[in-house]
């Protein structure tokens, strides 16, 4: 049963997180960036004279990186393409639209300021570095986080654990001590793979989806940490 928690204002200056770090997932945790994601999808595809869906979209690219998610596409299509190329064409056309559409969900930023306070956090994202930097700047967060883990950084995104394992060992602390939040089946897959306990929210996936989560939530608190 997902648990429906909300911030509780006298929790903050009071609750001790129990864990040694916290890893998080961007895309559909702290931004409301999906739709952007796609609609930058969309418009490259556009550009090259073919339509993308949206249940391609969320079959083949919903919590992937944007290179998994092109190679799984047109292996589906029985097509060669420049997947590089495309994921740059994508990456661009994300940030033009981006520049002045991030958006937090309700509660998270303070949730971030409160845990840094205490542990050390990592971002691990499927998205590109400057993705990633852009939106965390935009929401004046880059500070609270001690390192950052993207696509650039591993060999294998989610649900390979890859990216959890090199936070938890850049943050000099042992994975099963970590909690991953997470909103995608793959992240949660990641975390579970990588010994790593996981809060999952559904922003993005419904509860039967996020099965592998240690916890499903409808909204993020501070005393889930």
């Amino acid at each position: 049963m997902i648990k429906n928690t909300q911030p509780n204002s006298n929790s903050v200056n009071t609750h001790r997180v129990k864990y040694k770090a916290v890893l998080f997932d961007m895309d559909g945790v702290i931004i409301d960036s999906e739709p952007l994601h796609e609609a930058a999808f969309r418009a490259t595809f556009d550009a090259r004279g073919r339509q993308l869906t949206g249940d391609h979209y969320k079959q083949y690219f919903l919590g992937k990186t944007d290179r998994d998610g092109l190679e799984l596409y047109f292996k589906f299509m029985n097509e060669q393409v420049d997947v590089a190329k495309l994921a740059n064409e994508k990456a661009l056309m994300y940030l033009q639209l981006a520049s002045d559409q991030i958006t937090a969900y309700p509660g998270v930023v303070p949730l971030i300021k409160s845990l840094s306070a205490q542990v050390p956090l990592a971002l691990v994202t499927g998205s590109l570095s400057i993705e990633a930097e852009t939106a965390l700047a935009a929401l004046g967060i880059r500070h609270c986080f001690t390192t950052i883990v993207s696509a650039e950084d591993v060999a294998a995104g989610k649900p390979n654990p890859e990216g959890y394992l090199k936070a938890a060992r850049l943050l000099g602390v042992a994975a099963k001590d970590c909690v991953v939040v997470e909103d995608s089946a793959s992240g949660a897959m990641a975390a579970k793979a990588a010994g790593a306990d996981c809060i999952a929210v559904t922003n993005t996936h419904t509860e039967d989806e996020l099965k592998e989560a240690t916890t499903v939530v409808g909204h993020l608190s501070l005393e889930l940490f």
